[in-house]
């Protein structure tokens, strides 16, 4: 077996254990971040149609230094506060008629924010220097 082949598997791995992860975190239509989701990187809790998943609410328990990417389209979200993230690059939730959003703490490395296909009436991006 080649090098490529055991980096493929351990990558695979890897990946598998993320969706079980995340998997088991969705109860009563919330997602938790919590001490078991601290070493995630990327989260997509994404959906392809606004019918396949209900996701009311996201909540931070616990800081998520590594969380650099969160997908949440199509989730039926309402309102969104991001805490205890400090290093998530890029934010997706387009598509859930979000009405708010709050970003509370600091974002140095927030690039990308994409709220499309929501129905926005407050959002506060005063304490992220880093969007483009």
């Amino acid at each position: 077996m080649d090098s490529y082949s055991l980096y493929s598997k351990e990558k695979t791995a890897i990946a598998e254990k993320a969706v079980d992860i995340v998997k088991s975190k969705i109860k009563n239509n919330r997602f938790v971040f919590d001490e078991s989701t601290q070493d995630l990187a990327f989260v997509y809790l994404g959906a392809e149609k606004e019918t396949d998943l209900k996701i009311s609410e996201i909540i931070f328990k616990t800081s998520q230094p590594g969380l650099r990417y969160l997908n949440a389209n199509n989730c039926n979200l309402k309102k969104v506060v991001i805490e205890n993230c400090p290093k998530p690059s890029n934010t997706f939730s387009f598509g859930n008629g979000i009405e708010e959003i709050t970003f509370k703490g600091i974002f140095p490395e927030l690039q990308l924010i994409d709220l499309s296909k929501n129905t926005l009436a407050k959002i506060d991006l005063s304490s992220i220097s880093s969007l483009h």
